[in-house]
């Protein structure tokens, strides 16, 4: 008796005409270069939460009380040459697409004061700071360049004579028999 839920059928992919798919091992060159010019992300992080300095202050805005007593305001400062987890290339495009930003020293620097407690805009900090650098360090792909298909410009140039024929025969007088 024939049943799709015997062990001989458990894999359907005859069923459907499918292939197996590439070996994740198998790595091309575009993969290694890609490699080399992606960031570590977990890596970036790690290192902006080692290297970045806060200083605190008293903050505006919400909190009551608290405003003129408690220090809840975040201004964290974060050299640019001790980021690890990015390649050369993308070190020097933070570099320049955050030139305004960086100070003489070398130094990016980010104010936050939006909550009210100093853990929060601690974290709020870190993740602006990262934000940025992911923003900057960003290297986008290579286009492709592509034709434009046969079909395509057959049948724009059908539709083109279809129309120019339809405003002669406008242009031709009428003359009845």
């Amino acid at each position: 008796m024939f049943s799709f839920f015997s062990p001989e059928y458990s894999n359907l992919s005859f069923f459907y005409g499918l292939t197996a798919k590439r070996p994740r091992d198998k790595i091309t060159v575009k993969d290694k270069l890609r490699k080399e010019l992606v960031m570590d992300r977990k890596l970036l992080s790690e290192s902006i939460e080692r290297n970045a300095v806060f200083s605190f202050a008293r903050s505006g805005g919400h909190g009551g009380q608290n405003v003129n007593k408690v220090n809840t305001k975040v201004h964290c400062t974060l050299s640019v040459n001790c980021l690890e987890g990015l390649s050369q290339k993308e070190l020097e495009l933070v570099k320049q697409r955050l030139a305004s930003r960086i100070n003489s020293g070398g130094f990016l620097s980010v104010d936050v004061q939006d909550e009210r407690t100093q853990e929060k805009n601690r974290a709020i900090a870190l993740k602006r700071l990262e934000s940025l650098v992911v923003q900057a360090a960003f290297i986008p792909k290579a286009r492709k360049k592509t034709s434009v298909p046969k079909s395509a410009r057959e049948k724009r140039l059908k539709t083109k004579k279809l129309l120019s024929m339809k405003k002669r025969q406008r242009n031709q007088l009428y003359l009845p028999d």
